[in-house]
């Protein structure tokens, strides 16, 4: 019924067994198939696998490709899993609580097609739901659960937004995925937030929960490696851009969510052209990457001397 998908690279032992453990502990006795695609992990996935014991509706299949990043090993693991119900994604890093694919069950019960919920951040404490958005979901209560509200406004005015649904927080029914896809070339960022706009601008009916569903963790992930002005920082700001502008026409009918994807995309310029002025001064600077995002957004160009003035003016 429930599919998981897991991209995994990690250099740590025990950070993935954590997430395993509570995938093991969900409330829930229906069938749930685990599939961890190892994008060539330094420490193997099986190992991992190992240290869980998990109940009898519980399978873990492991996957092994060459590293090609998140996108493509969520890729990997969706198109195995085509005969399950509902779809849900977990990071490696990451940990849910107990009633996390029982609160999905109940959503989907109720006719809802996309779940998501308040997920906390393990080491800060900020929530992604309550301190992000501070209020301005649009919520209606539902009468099925206390801790069910069901979103107002379409869907794709939040994911162009904020972190609304992060990527091992939102379980969806695999018909509304259908042969939708991540971006493999976005490698380091963006590509959860646009895959989340696809779904979104299908039209989803959209259950939000207000319990803590998720704890987001520090597992040590080639991905999220490298400071700012660093060529790898640089390469997310690249890469969170370009997923930006792969919104415009997924917004294209949505007013509200049309005027917010043109703003993330201002700041995501300002913060590129920061972060390249830093990365230039170090080296290792990705030229080609560069380019290529300036083929389909020429207007980058035109941010750069502003934010450069700017720059030098404070030091």
């Amino acid at each position: 019924m429930f599919g998981v998908v897991i991209p995994y690279f990690q250099r740590a032992e025990g950070v993935l067994a954590r997430s395993l453990a509570s995938v093991a502990a969900q409330d829930v006795e229906c069938p749930v198939r685990v599939v961890i695609v190892d994008d060539e992990s330094p420490v193997p996935a099986e190992l991992e696998v190992e240290k869980v014991r998990f109940p009898p509706n519980i399978r873990v299949e492991v996957i092994r490709q060459k590293n090609s990043g998140p996108g493509a090993a969520r890729n990997t693991a969706l198109d195995v899993l085509g005969d399950e119900s509902y779809i849900a994604f977990l990071d490696s890093d990451d940990e849910w609580e107990p009633f996390h694919l029982s609160s999905a069950l109940h959503a989907f019960e109720h006719g809802f097609d996309y779940y998501t919920a308040e997920t906390i951040e393990g080491d800060s404490g900020y929530r992604r739901h309550a301190d992000y958005f501070n209020g301005a979901l649009p919520l209606i209560p539902c009468l099925s659960a206390p801790w069910a509200q069901e979103l107002a406004e379409p869907l794709i005015n939040f994911t162009v937004w904020g972190p609304i649904s992060g990527s091992s927080t939102f379980i969806v029914r695999n018909s509304l995925i259908g042969d939708t896809r991540f971006c493999r070339s976005l490698r380091t960022a963006g590509e959860d937030g646009l895959f989340a706009t696809m779904l979104a601008a299908k039209g989803p009916r959209v259950m939000i929960s207000t319990r803590t569903d998720v704890v987001l963790g520090k597992g040590v992930n080639i991905f999220s490696e490298g400071d700012w002005g660093s060529r790898s920082g640089t390469l997310r700001s690249i890469y969170f851009l370009r997923s930006r502008l792969m919104m415009r026409p997924l917004v294209r009918d949505f007013p509200v969510a049309r005027i917010r994807v043109e703003e993330r995309i201002q700041k995501a310029r300002r913060e590129l052209c920061k972060s390249a002025f830093a990365n230039l001064r170090r080296g290792c600077f990705p030229w080609a990457e560069f380019r290529s995002v300036l083929a389909v957004d020429p207007v980058l160009l035109r941010v750069a001397p502003s934010v450069i003035f700017d720059l030098v003016l404070k030091r």
